[in-house]
């Protein structure tokens, strides 16, 4: 998968870091491998990974808050929620130039090519390889348990909510790429209201360490989604 990766984004650009295909080429051309389970997390959520892409699937029905650019807000029983790598900075670039809903085409294409309804897939996205996801699963004192599948694309721009913004629209180009994709599983009936305030100390922890480790970093994060289970 990584030589596939690098060979397609490769081809994506020429000497110059002029686009020489669209993302519609790239995915033309890229192989869809087969599905495989990687890990469980609570909430009976499998986790596969295909593609580009590390698919949860819920195997019973569950609630989502997401923080996704595609779908932020409640999603009642989707049928999944993926992360998904990124085709390169300069292709993805040339999205910002394009229609204004090129990028939605660009994710709704991608969960197609892996056998998902974009209508009802939660997507997110993210410089990351998916090959180095971390999942884990935790239960509380209280007995409540609790999964995360974390992937971080921050290689030296770690940083919080109130930093400079790092995309420069005049100039159409990114000032420090990088993405943080929390997908948080509470086995519980947990109210709208609550999975709200829930969702909040996971990006604030998350930024925290990363200003630890990334001091000179100007990125703010993203917002988590949070599954939360209905019974």
């Amino acid at each position: 998968m990584l030589a596939q990766k690098s060979k397609a984004c490769a081809l994506a650009t020429e000497e110059s870091g002029t686009p020489m295909f669209t993302w519609r080429d790239i995915l033309e051309e890229e192989p869809v491998d087969e599905r495989r389970k990687v890990a469980e997390m609570c909430c009976d959520i499998e986790v596969f990974r295909q593609c580009r892409s590390l698919i949860l699937v819920p195997r019973s029905e569950v609630r989502v808050l997401s923080g996704s650019r595609h779908e932020s807000s409640f999603v009642q029983g989707p049928m999944a929620i993926t992360n998904n790598s990124s085709i390169g900075v300069r292709v993805e670039n040339c999205l910002m130039d394009d229609a204004p809903n090129a990028n939605d085409l660009y994710t709704d294409e991608m969960q197609r090519r892996i056998g998902l309804d974009p209508d009802r897939t939660i997507a997110f996205g993210t410089a990351a390889h998916m090959d180095n996801a971390a999942v884990t699963n935790l239960v509380s004192e209280g007995g409540v348990k609790v999964s995360a599948a974390v992937t971080g694309g921050i290689r030296g721009n770690g940083g919080r909510a109130g930093d400079p913004a790092y995309y420069d629209e005049a100039e159409r180009r990114y000032e420090k790429p990088g993405t943080i994709v929390i997908m948080l599983a509470i086995d519980a009936d947990v109210p709208d209201g609550q999975c709200s305030r829930r969702c909040s100390p996971p990006p604030r922890a998350r930024a925290a360490l990363s200003r630890s480790s990334w001091p000179r970093a100007c990125t703010a994060p993203e917002s988590p989604q949070a599954p939360a289970r209905t019974r």
